[in-house]
């Protein structure tokens, strides 16, 4: 048994960084992937690529052309050599395949491996189901490796086989497997496929950073996630969601969730501005609870649409009110209208107003023939003598009632008395005394429930 030898140094992941350039100062298309006729290579122990094109160290792989050299002696003519081939970039593309398309252009020339030889395309094309020698040339110069460790400053590797490359510990039960153009973890399942999407094995996303950004095409700043003294904050300019759930104790300015509703109990920030126009807006409660300095001012509710209906209100069944106001002192004004005003009473509706609170007409036998008003109770309507008529009603004292009679015979009509809870209209012709007639009655006054 040999002497233990000292400790080594730990081990760390060995990252080789390839880009390529047409002129030596610049990457080529496609952030320096598509090849060109510089290589750009470095080491480090950083999985990404850098993109500053200082980084690498390049390398001309394509020759410029030569300047023209002097005229030598005149040789003899030779035979007529064959064309040979243009020169273009090596390009190996692993195993053979059928249905695959191969070039042999001024950029690439293609190179495939085939029953363990290895050939260069003659000309361009896109194989068929079997291997066409006559669209190949043997191109052994390509020496194949089989080894289980291979060490190496700088390495390329254009096309991987369909074998695939681990990137892991020893004993691959924790790494990555690149294979067929994809890179997968063979633990999490996190995968970028071959058609460049970002492929989540088992349904979770960890992202290690104090500060993860995601950004743009452009160059910006999308959204920041971060934590601030443990609260994860999301930093974004604008969030477009369908559905978006907070709980309790989340805020929004100055408003606060509470359960499962919104509130705001700071009266100068809780405010809703809805500014469509300086012609139609909502506002509430704008002016932040600011104290009246006359007639009320600074309403809590405003609300302007020029042209169009500014508060809609409706309400179904017999139980609802579609409005209810009240001023609960003395002084105050449940409205104050200016304007033009419509009101309407559909039939069977009840209409309770001050002023005329009940209106009707009596026939001739004290029977109230139709009557319209609902300010008042009238609890009966009778003839108690010649021309003499009873009316009663639940408003007491505080009530001034109207008669006329119906002058088809001349009849007269007067209040013959104002009692508590009654009135008599009488009816009488002067030449003749009481008859018995029709006339129309009013009451008005405050009405009563």
């Amino acid at each position: 048994q040999g002497i233990k030898g000292p400790t080594g140094a730990d081990g760390k992941t060995t990252y080789l960084h390839i880009k390529y350039s047409d002129n030596g100062t610049t990457f080529t298309a496609n952030n320096g992937e598509t090849p060109g006729a510089y290589i750009g290579q470095y080491t480090d122990f950083t999985a990404a690529d850098s993109t500053t094109f200082s980084a690498y160290t390049w390398t001309k792989v394509k020759g410029d052309k030569g300047d023209k050299g002097d005229k030598g002696d005149k040789g003899e003519q030779g035979t007529q050599g064959a064309t040979g081939l243009p020169g273009a970039l090596i390009r190996p593309r692993g195993e053979w395949k059928a249905s695959m398309a191969y070039v042999n252009n001024s950029q690439y020339r293609d190179t495939v491996i085939y029953n363990g030889n290895t050939y260069s395309c003659k000309t361009s094309h896109t194989s068929s189901s079997s291997f066409d020698s006559t669209k190949w040339t043997l191109f052994n110069e390509f020496i194949n490796v089989a080894t289980q460790l291979l060490v190496a400053q700088n390495a390329t590797i254009d096309v991987l086989g369909t074998s695939g490359l681990f990137v892991g510990n020893l004993s691959k039960t924790q790494g990555w497997l690149m294979k067929g153009g994809s890179i997968k973890h063979n633990v999490t399942g996190l995968e970028l496929t071959a058609d460049g999407k970002l492929s989540i094995g088992n349904g979770k996303l960890i992202l290690s950073a104090n500060n993860t950004i995601i950004r743009g095409a452009s160059g910006g700043d999308i959204a920041i996630f971060k934590e601030v003294n443990g609260v994860p904050m999301i930093d974004a300019k604008n969030i477009n969601t369908t559905n978006l759930i907070v709980t309790d104790g989340a805020t929004l300015g100055a408003w606060k969730i509470e359960n499962n509703a919104i509130k705001s109990k700071n009266a100068p920030s809780a405010k809703i501005l809805l500014e469509v126009s300086g012609t139609r807006f909502l506002r509430i409660n704008e002016y932040g609870g600011a104290d009246s300095t006359a007639n009320g001012g600074f309403p809590f509710l405003q609300i302007r649409n020029d042209n169009r209906d500014c508060l809609s209100l409706s309400t179904y069944g017999t139980k609802g009110k579609a409005l209810s106001i009240i001023a609960n002192s003395y002084g105050g004004k449940a409205i104050d209208s200016y304007g033009s005003h419509v009101f309407g009473q559909r039939s069977g509706e009840i209409w309770n107003a001050p002023g005329v609170l009940w209106a009707a007409v009596i026939n001739d036998g004290g029977g109230i023939s139709r009557s319209w008003g609902n300010g008042c109770t009238v609890n009966r309507v009778y003839r108690a003598n010649t021309g003499d008529y009873v009316i009663e009603h639940n408003l007491g004292n505080d009530y001034f009632p109207l008669a006329t009679a119906i002058h088809g015979d001349w009849t007269i009509a007067s209040l013959s008395s104002l009692n508590y809870g009654s009135f008599r209209v009488q009816l009488f012709h002067k030449d003749q005394g009481n008859r018995n007639s029709w006339f129309v009655v009013a009451i008005m006054g405050r009405n009563k429930f």
